[in-house]
């Protein structure tokens, strides 16, 4: 069987090549094989990404940013938020470069130029998201109707089922 290393060599090769990996042998870490060599350096396993489109929530994106991250830690998940400028007419683009400036690494945003609807800036935060390699995604609104202390059971629920999707709890 063919094992993937996922090491700091930007995707090495391992699985079709072992040159530079003759003989070392691959360790699991939290479900990711990544090769002996990869030392330090290795990419960090990123447990969920939440995608979050903001229209008009220049009140609410600190609120947002700041539940989230209580979540998170309190259930020691590694995370990124991306948050989604969906054209918005008020102050939300400047409260989210405050948010991405206070948490430079778990905070991405993405800016659309115009209103294109919830569901257009919920597939440019998928892009997004997709990107950055989640072993999850979870879309939420930025409004904070969902309540990101949720996320960690939803996560819970799809590993122990080993589900695909999950819909709510």
């Amino acid at each position: 069987m063919r094992q993937s290393c996922l090491c700091s060599r930007k995707r090495c090769g391992y699985a079709t090549s072992t040159a530079g990996h003759r003989g070392v042998a691959l360790r699991r870490r939290h479900n990711v094989r990544v090769c002996a060599l990869a030392g330090k350096q290795q990419k960090q396993t990123l447990d969920v990404a939440i995608v979050a489109p903001v229209y008009n929530e220049q009140d609410g994106v600190h609120a947002l940013a700041n539940a989230i991250r209580s979540a998170m830690d309190d259930a020691s998940l590694a995370y990124k938020l991306v948050l989604v400028d969906d054209g918005s007419t008020d102050k939300s683009a400047d409260a989210m470069r405050d948010v991405v400036q206070a948490n430079d690494e778990t905070v991405h945003a993405v800016y659309l130029r115009r209103n294109s609807g919830q569901s257009t800036a919920t597939a440019a935060g998928l892009s997004a998201a997709l990107a950055l390699e989640p072993h999850a995604i979870v879309t939420m609104d930025a409004d904070l109707q969902q309540d990101p202390a949720d996320i960690p059971a939803l996560l819970n629920a799809l590993h122990d089922d080993k589900g695909d999707a999950g819909w709510g709890l």
